[in-house]
């Protein structure tokens, strides 16, 4: 049951960055002769935002990562990642996310409530999408309408279990 509940999870997540980068690339030529093609940028920076040091949430970081990777996006080859993590402390979450959204990184990564909805806050007012992970109840903590729609530019998974 871990197993599988771990491998939804990565799934979940390699197809949610994907969906979200995929809005990174621009279009050649700047627009300018009307043309559809995109190209897809060279080098993506990603910033991941975590909650604190535990087991579960190390494995939506490391199941984030491995996602990206299985759809071409990879740490020393197109893919900066900052790893910050707020030990645990809220504000010290919404001051990563703020330097995220400084720092114009193309997306942001927020494992767990608290950092899901710094970063949602932070990136509100800019063209930064956010994907969580580990988010137990997405609607009441303001990062999904009740139909689970999005709210904004953000995305992600719900870590709770039906029972």
């Amino acid at each position: 049951m871990k197993n599988l509940k771990k491998i939804i999870a990565m799934g979940l997540t390699a197809a949610l960055c994907a969906v979200s980068l995929a809005g990174c690339g621009g279009t050649q030529n700047g627009g300018t002769d009307g043309a559809t093609d995109t190209k897809a940028k060279d080098t993506y920076k990603i910033g991941v935002l975590q909650y604190a040091d535990h087991p579960s949430l190390d494995n939506c970081r490391e199941g984030f990562i491995e996602g990206l990777k299985e759809e071409g996006i990879e740490e020393g080859k197109n893919l900066k990642i900052d790893y910050q993590n707020a030990q645990t402390d809220t504000g010290t979450a919404s001051t990563i996310a703020d330097s995220f959204i400084s720092e114009k990184v193309d997306m942001i990564c927020a494992i767990a409530t608290p950092c899901a909805a710094s970063a949602y806050n932070s990136a509100m007012n800019a063209d930064t999408p956010v994907v969580y992970t580990a988010v137990s109840d997405p609607v009441a903590a303001g990062l999904a309408n009740d139909d689970g729609t999005s709210v904004g530019n953000i995305t992600g998974s719900s870590d709770i279990l039906p029972v």
